[in-house]
């Protein structure tokens, strides 16, 4: 199996995500894509799996107890940019994948 290949995003989806796993698909056609997020987008292409963000938060949890915010971006921007690698990780684990 090809290496996957992962968005992880939350919010609002931006206009151009269609547009980005379309061209990931078109580049990579027999690579998994996978789009984690919370909240499940309406007509999602065939060829993507959607895995619930809030399902692998937990993984983050210890992060976020501990994260002291220094930056000048809004507190959930600038930690979720960190919590998305935990995010990664435990998704990683759990379906026992070593690249993506």
């Amino acid at each position: 199996m090809r290496a996957p290949i992962l968005f992880i995003l939350r919010g609002p989806y931006a206009f151009l995500l269609p547009f980005a796993l379309w061209q990931a698909h078109v580049s990579n056609p027999s690579a998994p894509i996978v789009l984690i997020s919370d909240r499940r987008p309406a007509g999602v292409l065939d060829f993507v799996t959607w895995v619930d963000l809030a399902e692998l938060m937990p993984a983050a949890a210890a992060f976020r107890a501990a994260y002291l915010h220094l930056s000048t971006h809004s507190v959930s921007y600038e930690r979720f940019c960190f919590e998305r690698w935990f995010v990664l990780l435990r998704y990683l684990q759990a379906q026992h994948i070593d690249r993506c």
